[in-house]
């Protein structure tokens, strides 16, 4: 082998290490590399076969001719084409590492974000604070579309003065219902709040409620105040009175004085008094009634144990002319009090109990019902009794 050969085959060898460093270093196009190296080790086999001539000397001083050369050339401008297609393709796929770097970094934001419960309404905030084991004190929380608390129904009983605070700081709440348990922390903050119009107090221990810290609320409509069946509710003297803006009395296990009843007098915008499981005192005067010149409905369902049922209709609500609506179930009332055809606007009464008597004849009235029908008679057909028509007999003419 002479000198020339040998840094032919030297130059090819060159080529192939510059080749095998390149695909080693950027890990790319190893396929492009490896058909490359194959055809250069081919070019090469076939040099190496060829016979060695004498006339080689002659060939040094004509290289430009020389066909070997000429492969020569060509297989660096190969290699050299090659090499700037490797780089050119190791800039894309730097950038398509660069993307799918950044498409999981973006998957991996996705994925970390949907772990993370955002806090987007009030409601949320509230149970956050309250943490896991007292969020159950939430019975009931409705937002607006602005996620801002408008109605709120909770228990105290596990609450802090502190929650009370947090919970009392979300203004925007227009219904309360608090489940009370004996803090009058929860019922005096509860005159921070300045758009209440729905009040809601269930006594769960019953006895009595002091509402007196309640006089700043100029807005509420509806009152409501209840206790389980196993127990009775009533208000501390002076209570009522604060609340002038009343329409709605709503009383659950309630229990009449004559002080409540006086106080209850007093609500002048009073339109609607529902009364279920109540029990009253005895000897009660309804006078104060006769001043509700706005009351519509008059409701007393039922009576508990802890007082008295009505035994009577009082006469004053006889003189209430602006009643439209008068319930009176499961008292222990004995008779219908004539005075009740003085009542022109009334269109609904629902009485049981009767055991003698006439029926309303006010031609005002349009639902009418009587349970025991066969005590009672009628003076001429109404058609407010429905079904019960034929059940009630005329009265005897005398």
């Amino acid at each position: 082998m002479n000198t020339k050969q040998l840094i032919r085959i030297l130059f090819f060898m060159v080529l192939i290490t510059l080749a095998l460093t390149k695909g080693y270093n950027k890990g790319h196009n190893n396929l492009k590399h490896s058909n490359n190296r194959k055809d250069i080790k081919k070019h090469e086999e076939i040099h190496e076969d060829e016979p060695v001539n004498a006339g080689d000397d002659n060939e040094e001083g004509n290289e430009d001719s020389d066909p070997e050369q000429n492969n020569e050339d060509e297989g660096a401008e190969v290699a050299e084409d090659n090499d700037n297609n490797s780089e050119d393709d190791d800039d894309i796929n730097i950038d398509e590492a660069i993307e799918n770097e950044s498409d999981g970094e973006q998957r991996k934001m996705i994925l970390e974000d949907e772990d993370i419960k955002p806090i987007i309404n009030d409601c949320d905030a509230i149970k956050t604070f309250l943490g896991a084991e007292k969020e159950s004190s939430i019975n009931e929380c409705v937002f607006n579309d602005k996620g801002q608390i408008i109605s709120l129904y909770f228990n105290d009983i596990d609450l802090t003065d502190e929650d009370i605070e947090k919970i009392y700081s979300y203004n925007t709440i227009t219904t309360l219902k608090i489940h009370w348990t004996g803090k009058q922390y929860t019922i005096n903050q509860a005159a921070s709040l300045p758009y209440i119009d729905y009040l809601s107090i269930f006594n769960s221990l019953g006895g009595a409620l002091n509402l007196s810290a309640l006089n700043s609320f100029e807005k509420i409509n509806t009152l409501e105040i209840g206790a389980p069946s196993t127990k009775h509710v009533y208000v501390k003297s002076g209570s009522f009175k604060e609340f002038q803006t009343v329409k709605t009395l709503i009383l659950k296990q309630f229990h009449f004085s004559q002080v409540i009843i006086d106080e209850v007098g007093t609500l002048e915008n009073i339109e609607e008094i529902k009364c279920e499981s109540c029990g009253f005192s005895t000897g009660l005067n309804y006078e104060a009634f006769k001043n509700l010149s706005k009351l519509r409905t008059l409701h007393f369902t039922s009576y508990n144990k802890f007082g008295s049922p009505l035994k009577e209709i009082p006469i004053s609500f006889t003189e209430i002319l602006s009643l439209k609506t008068l319930i009176l179930t499961r008292q222990k009332i004995t008779e219908i009090p004539e005075q009740l055809s003085h009542l022109v606007n009334l269109e609904v009464f629902y009485f049981s109990g009767n055991i003698e008597g006439r029926i309303l004849t006010n031609d005002s009235l349009i639902k009418c019902s009587y349970d025991n029908t066969g005590s009672l008679c009628k003076t001429k057909e109404m058609d407010c009794l429905g079904d019960e028509k034929l059940m009630i007999n005329f009265c005897d003419s005398e």
